[in-house]
């Protein structure tokens, strides 16, 4: 994101520190909703004012990148009606600058799954470049460790990238459901991880397996692959377990994809927000993420902000 010159509060050596300032901007016309979402941090030098400390604040302002996850950002969906309020706050928080010769966070995994370098290997050489991304096959060990004995969906196979990822972080008592069109594609990862016993692979459609699946819910699906994502989202929805995880990737462009492929995004994190029963976060990062927890809240009341200090 390109930062604009100078600060949109002025001097920072006027700020004062912990100092909370509120602005609200009325929108009267029903036709049409803005919104404001805070896109990033900016650091104001302000030392002389606070005795050595830096001001962070948190500010909004219109999105640059030509990335469409990072374009959607500034825009979510916002509570309706003819007098919406909407309300964003700038916190001045008092916090210690970080030394200018402290290095990036390195976000390389630090353990891989036993497998991964023979399945990536048979995807060179079968051609398949549609693997999952190492920073969120990370997440989803994670993601999987999190849920001791819990019930694990993929959605897209693939070579099984993905699958040993999930597989690394599950327990012995968690169970994987794998989905994949293509066959010989999931022929690949079947003969790299077909003695884990946790798994079961299904061969198919994604969409079909979906509207027929009856089952129980699940803690964790990850939906790598078309169906799931751009379609039958609401099927996929249904088999997330209240307090369970819903994990998308590829939200940024990717080679081949579809000149459609940044409409369907908005489209995607569009509905995602605006569900109720969603509380979810975007994670430019990766191949560009978004990931959701299903839970029991109260739908907000359509125009009235929300206090974040309360």
């Amino acid at each position: 994101m390109k930062e604009p010159a100078g600060s949109p509060l002025g001097d920072a050596s006027q700020l004062p520190s912990g100092a909370e300032v509120a602005t609200t901007q009325k929108d009267d016309t029903a036709s049409h909703r803005r919104s404001y979402s805070c896109s990033r941090f900016r650091t104001l030098s302000a030392a002389a004012a606070v005795g050595g400390l830096s001001s962070s604040v948190s500010s909004c302002s219109e999105p640059t990148s030509t990335y469409p996850l990072s374009a959607a950002m500034a825009a979510p969906p916002t509570s309706d009606g003819p007098s919406a309020r909407v309300s964003r706050r700038i916190i001045v928080s008092r916090r210690r600058a970080r030394p200018h010769h402290a290095a990036a966070v390195d976000d390389t995994p630090s353990r891989f799954p036993a497998a991964l370098n023979t399945l990536r290997a048979a995807a060179l050489n079968a051609g398949f470049t549609m693997s999952c991304e190492e920073r969120t096959g990370s997440l989803l060990s994670v993601l999987a460790g999190a849920r001791p004995g819990g019930r694990v969906l993929e959605l897209g196979t693939g070579v099984g990238e993905g699958t040993a990822w999930l597989l690394h972080g599950m327990d012995a008592t968690s169970r994987l459901v794998t989905v994949e069109l293509d066959e010989a594609v999931q022929t690949v990862a079947r003969g790299q991880l077909a003695d884990d016993p946790r798994v079961e692979w299904v061969a198919g459609d994604a969409g079909a397996w979906l509207e027929g699946y009856r089952g129980e819910p699940f803690d964790l699906v990850f939906a790598d692959t078309w169906p799931g994502k751009f379609t039958h989202l609401d099927e996929a929805l249904d088999l997330v377990a209240p307090g369970g995880t819903y994990l998308v990737d590829d939200l940024r462009p990717q080679p081949g994809w579809p000149e459609d492929h940044a409409t369907a995004v908005e489209h995607l994190l569009a509905v995602l927000e605006d569900r109720g029963d969603l509380r979810t976060v975007r994670l430019d990062w990766s191949s560009g993420l978004l990931m959701a927890v299903r839970g029991t809240w109260q739908p907000e009341q359509p125009g009235r902000a929300q206090d974040p200090g309360r």
